[in-house]
């Protein structure tokens, strides 16, 4: 994991909601930031989402701990990134968005 920086957390800040950004500890929030980055993030997030954590980490935590955060564009998005297809029941947030 690359050292953020404060830019790093205001670029994140809106996307991560439900955590106060004073108190965002990048390795102890790791699954919530990943998963946030991952679903509501444009180009430039995702750039500093991989260049914080790795590729590997990404993925590991993308598939070690599934979040149904995702609407099925964005999890369709997100399988184009990562390479693979994965169970949209783990992921989608509501089956409305769960149409092929």
């Amino acid at each position: 994991m690359v050292k953020f920086k404060k830019a790093d957390i205001r670029r994140f800040k809106r996307l991560l909601w439900s955590i106060n950004p004073e108190k965002i500890d990048f390795e102890q929030d790791r699954i919530y930031i990943i998963h946030q980055v991952l679903a509501w993030g444009e180009p430039e997030d995702l750039r500093l989402l991989f260049k914080i954590y790795g590729t590997e980490e990404v993925k590991s935590v993308f598939f070690s701990h599934p979040r149904k955060v995702y609407t099925y564009p964005a999890l369709r998005f997100v399988e184009i990134l990562l390479g693979t297809k994965v169970d949209r029941s783990k992921y989608v947030s509501s089956i409305i968005n769960s149409t092929s």
